[in-house]
Parts: structure tokens; C-alpha cells; sequence
């Protein structure tokens, strides 16, 4: 992986469990394992810089998960619900410290820093197509308002499951995903 890759995997993770505020640049410098000059080196925008760069690669990663558990589903519904589970499982996994950092970035970034509230809607718009593609793909008219839907109840579960350290909000929104669907109309 080069030193660039690296700068930007920590800081994904980084601002996953912590938020940007609470990510500092010698923290990602030391858990990157590499000098201060690197960063300098390929982000001379400074952290702005960076934190974009974390989440064009969190939007990639993340859409090509959403795509590949509505492709491996017989179903919207089925689809959505996998997309819920890999959360459950992402939480429990890291004791319910690693969260989408879209939503954190996006709260803290209102206002402050418009680079990094651009990049934030590049990621929802990304993920909304990509979903209103793959309920399409799955029969569904692929209304955006249905996938904005979505994705607005899984980051709000999500704020819910980390504050109180339960899938549950999690397991709810899966109970609403078919009505969440009643918005959006079978194709014929």
C-alpha cells in the first residue's frame, strides 16, 4: 500500500470512530507510521484535503457494498435489509465504535468548511444513485425519494445504534424497509 493510500485508509478510520474535529494530523501521521512531510507531500491542502480524499474512498467502498448486497438479492427488500445487516455486523464488530462518517463530517463540516461539505454531497449523491440503479435493477421504478429515504433512516439508526450501544434501531429500520418500498412503484 503507498503512503498515500495509507493517509487516507487511517483518516477513513479515523474519522469513523472519532468524528474529523477529534482526528488530529499527528495522530494520522503516527498511526499512518510515516514522517509529517508525507502528508504535506500529498495533501498540501492540509486536512480539508485529506478528509475528502477519506471520503471519496468511503463512497466507493461503501457503494460497491451497497451494489453487491442488492445484486446478491432476490429482492429490493432483501436487498435493503443486507445493507442494514453489514452495519449491525459493522458495529458489533467494533464495539459499536465505528459508525458511518459521513453524517459526523457532514455535522461538523456545516458551515466551516465548504471542501469538505462539497465532498460529503458528492457521497450521498453517489449512494443515491447507485441505489435508485439498483432498485431498478431489481424491478423497482428507482425513485430517488425512496433511496433519500433509506439511507436518511439508516444514518439516523445508525446515530441511534452507536448512542445507545444496541442494533436495534437497526433491526426497526429493517421492519420499515417495505413501506419504506410502498413509495416506490413495481416497473412493468
Amino acid at each position: 500500500m503507498s503512503s498515500r493510500d495509507r493517509l487516507v485508509q487511517v483518516t477513513a478510520r479515523l474519522i469513523r470512530e472519532k468524528g474529523m474535529a477529534a482526528t488530529g494530523i499527528n495522530e494520522i501521521i503516527t498511526e499512518a507510521g510515516l514522517p509529517k512531510g508525507s502528508m504535506y507531500h500529498y495533501f498540501p491542502g492540509g486536512k480539508e484535503e485529506l478528509v475528502k480524499a477519506a471520503l471519496h474512498s468511503y463512497k466507493e467502498w461503501l457503494g460497491q457494498s451497497f451494489k453487491a448486497r442488492m445484486k446478491g438479492s432476490s429482492t429490493a427488500e432483501e436487498g435493503l435489509c443486507g445493507i442494514v445487516d453489514f452495519f449491525i455486523h459493522d458495529l458489533t464488530s467494533s464495539d459499536f465504535v465505528a459508525g458511518c462518517p459521513v453524517a459526523t463530517v457532514a455535522l461538523e463540516s456545516a458551515g466551516t468548511s465548504p471542501g469538505v461539505s462539497d465532498g460529503v454531497r458528492e457521497v450521498m449523491d453517489h449512494w443515491i444513485a447507485g441505489l435508485c440503479a439498483s432498485l431498478q435493477y431489481k424491478g423497482r421504478a428507482g425513485n430517488k425519494n425512496t433511496a433519500i429515504d433509506f439511507i436518511t433512516h439508516l444514518e439516523g439508526a445508525l446515530v441511534m445504534a452507536r448512542i445507545y450501544q444496541s442494533t436495534e434501531p437497526l433491526e426497526r429500520l429493517k421492519l420499515k424497509i417495505t413501506e419504506l418500498l410502498q413509495n416506490d412503484y413495481t416497473t412493468s
